[in-house]
């Protein structure tokens, strides 16, 4: 299962290195909170669909014709969301805030902003419209904001230690898009050996995760079949197992609000890119 997370890994260097800056949209309350210089990571629970509208597969090749029978806007929240093939994370352990990343290949060399093609791609999201957008327009504010964000969750995971939660630490990474089939294999493979008894191997201290966990993890936050690709998201999130039968419906993290700007979608742009 190593070939998995080293296909990721490979995958968030790559993005790395064609990123020049991240967008992402706000809604009313989340806009107030960027503006105080705070951001919440949701349950993915908040995206995914409820037990009662999912499809159990019964072999790779069902599996394949439901992907191909999906509709063609790819600009929605994706069907297999918090799920690998037929199993799902358990309820509110995996929380993440998502983004558009804006590549090299999205700016127009001359103007230094967003090319036609792209804005107007991006305007086509369910979620933009109305709303507006934080912005990281370089990738040495993309660098600090991601590293400061890392540093300050160290006290959070400190506290939410004290108050029953055993939390990984802030994890940043692109989304990786897979072929069907091969989206299928890695899943079921995952769901093979990670979930016995068709349950989530107790994590008791996420400083010392097993490569199974590791991988799991990874696999069920960041892992997308191609159909999503345009979306070109990536995500900041943390993991969380609570010591007793509890649960949070948030996570409220810190970033550092000199390496972005809030603006409408008309701003959006006019916006320079470095």
């Amino acid at each position: 299962m190593k070939d998995i997370i080293d296909l990721m890994s490979d995958n968030q260097h790559h993005a790395t290195d064609n990123t020049v800056g991240w967008i992402k949209f706000l809604s009313p309350a989340a806009e107030n909170s960027a503006k105080e210089g705070k951001m919440w990571l949701q349950p993915l629970d908040t995206w995914a669909r409820t037990n009662n509208q999912y499809k159990k597969f019964s072999d790779k090749v069902d599996f394949l014709n439901f992907v191909k029978a999906l509709p063609k806007n790819e600009y929605t929240i994706d069907v297999f969301e918090g799920r690998f093939v037929n199993e799902r994370l358990p309820s509110k352990t995996e929380f993440a805030s998502c983004f558009t990343i804006i590549q090299n290949s999205d700016i127009d060399p001359t103007t230094k902003q967003l090319n036609s093609t792209v804005y107007e791609k991006i305007q086509k999201y369910p979620w933009a419209n109305g709303r507006k957008v934080l912005v990281i327009a370089n990738t040495e504010d993309l660098s600090i904001f991601v590293h400061k964000a890392a540093a300050d969750f160290v006290n959070l995971r400190n506290c939410l230690d004290t108050i029953g939660f055993y939390s990984s630490p802030l994890f940043c990474r692109p989304i990786i898009y897979f072929d069907p089939s091969d989206y299928y294999d890695m899943g079921k493979q995952i769901e093979e050996t990670c979930f016995p008894n068709n349950g989530l191997p107790v994590i008791a201290d996420y400083s010392q995760p097993s490569e199974e966990e590791r991988i799991m993890g990874y696999f069920g936050v960041f892992a997308k079949i191609d159909h999503y690709k345009p979306q070109n998201e990536a995500r900041i999130g943390v993991s969380l197992n609570a010591k007793t039968n509890s649960s949070l419906d948030h996570v409220e993290i810190s970033i550092p609000q000199n390496t972005y700007q809030i603006c409408n979608m008309d701003e959006l742009k006019n916006l320079y890119f470095k």
